[in-house]
């Protein structure tokens, strides 16, 4: 019996492990972010329309197929920040990620951020290790401006986190999420933070794609 999946945005049939196509590619030039604590933050994509409904399926629709194919656009746009395998003085970074509420990861059977960061690091041969965890029980998903901004409570279950650190996630929105794991990781010892998304919401007044592969190098220095 072969198994067909409705594409989220044409609603066509597809075959099962395979798409039709409307899964757009990651840009050209990332969007970049400014966030609290993280050194360079770029998301695969703007979260328009097309990507929302993508998302949507991914996180809460069960297709876990498409947070691997979108794992492997995150990885595409980490090896061209980091101009692997030329890391600077040969640090590897270690691949975290936000992880979602007790709640979320009950109702939908699954972490999309971990499933994320476990594509990520098998792609381009990373550690991936499960820094992070929430204090608090609330999710960041359907809560407004005011609350978002607060972001979640996060704090790293290890004294000497890693030196250099990869934070994945899925959408960044206000980046409070992001801000709170950095906040966590560099109290436990990491030094240098890149955050990479699939998707960027919103804007926080710098919100901009860079110019090209070049201005994503130029800004990723450090790294």
């Amino acid at each position: 019996m072969v198994l067909m999946r409705v594409c989220p945005w044409c609603r066509r049939t597809e075959p099962w492990r395979r798409g039709c196509g409307c899964l757009p590619d990651p840009l050209d030039s990332p969007v970049l972010r400014t966030i609290s604590g993280i050194d360079l933050a770029v998301a695969a994509h703007n979260y328009d329309e097309v990507i929302r409904r993508f998302v949507l399926a991914a996180k809460n629709g069960g297709r876990q197929d498409l947070l691997r194919r979108f794992g492997e656009q995150l990885a595409q746009v980490l090896a061209q920040a980091t101009r692997f395998p030329d890391f600077r003085n040969g640090q590897r970074p270690t691949v975290v990620w936000v992880p979602a509420s007790r709640g979320r990861r009950r109702r939908r059977g699954y972490d999309q951020g971990r499933l994320l960061a476990r594509t990520v690091g098998r792609a381009l041969g990373l550690p991936v290790r499960p820094l992070l965890v929430r204090t608090g029980s609330g999710a960041q998903e359907g809560r407004d401006r005011a609350e978002r901004l607060a972001g979640p409570q996060l704090r790293c279950r290890v004294r000497h986190a890693p030196s250099h650190v990869v934070i994945i996630d899925d959408v960044i929105t206000t980046g409070a999420s992001l801000a709170a794991a950095a906040d966590a990781l560099r109290g436990a010892g990491t030094t240098a933070i890149m955050a990479v998304a699939v998707a960027s919401s919103g804007s926080n007044g710098s919100n901009h794609a860079l110019a090209g592969n070049a201005g994503l190098r130029q800004v990723s220095r450090l790294w």
